[in-house]
This record gives C-alpha cells, sequence and structure tokens, in this order.
C-alpha cells in the first residue's frame, strides 16, 4: 500500500500532481500508476484491473484509458463528457468535448508508465 504524500499546491493537473509523487518517490520509470479521477471514487474495481492490463499486455504503450459507447443523447452534447476519436485499428487518436462524429465517451482514469510523465 502506498503511503500517503503531500504535494504542492499549484498542479495544473492531477497528472502534474502524480509526476511530482513519482519523483519523490524515485519510481522506476516502467512503474504502472492509476490516476482514478477524483469524481468517479465509485469505479468498478474490473475497470481499474481492466485499464492497468492493457499497459502489462502492450509493453510499448506509455497511457492508456478506457471509453464506452454514449447510450444518453444528452451526454453527446454535454461538454462535460470527453469524447474519444479512434483510428482503423481501434487506437484512439484524439480527445475533445465538443461534438463530432464519435459517440464513444471516455471513462475518467488513466494508466501510465512513469516514463510518460511531465518532467
Amino acid at each position: 500500500m502506498q503511503k500517503p504524500v503531500i504535494t504542492r499546491a499549484n498542479h495544473n493537473s492531477g497528472t502534474d500532481r502524480i509526476a511530482e509523487v513519482a519523483e519523490i518517490e524515485n519510481w522506476k520509470a516502467d512503474q504502472i500508476i492509476v490516476n482514478l479521477q477524483g469524481d468517479c471514487p465509485l469505479m468498478p474495481p474490473e475497470n481499474i484491473d481492466q485499464v492497468s492490463s492493457l499497459l502489462f499486455k502492450n509493453p510499448d504503450a506509455g497511457i492508456a484509458t478506457l471509453a464506452t459507447k454514449i447510450i444518453d443523447p444528452e451526454e453527446i452534447n454535454d461538454p462535460n463528457v470527453v469524447k474519444v476519436d479512434f483510428d482503423a485499428n481501434g487506437k484512439a487518436i484524439s480527445f475533445r468535448r465538443k461534438i463530432k462524429n464519435s459517440v464513444d465517451q471516455r471513462i475518467p482514469m488513466e494508466t501510465y508508465r512513469n516514463l510518460c510523465l511531465p518532467q
């Protein structure tokens, strides 16, 4: 279990905060880190397992996230719902808040290898 770490108050994002903790704790470059968003504390454990297993199965990948189809039509126009576009191979190529053609929604959780965090 990771011990709590107090970080600076001036981070622009949770990813920046995680990068500071990784530096303080001297995590290895290939350390896999799950960033569970604070507004989604009840994320199903199987989603956490699924997103972290993506990096274990794909050692060349540095970042992984999950997406799901948007079912509620109101979410398509909601700028708080991040939409994702995929290439022909199913890899995410862009994330946005505005409407386009996509009906896939990003699940608010990422997994990183430490080497991909901002320095």
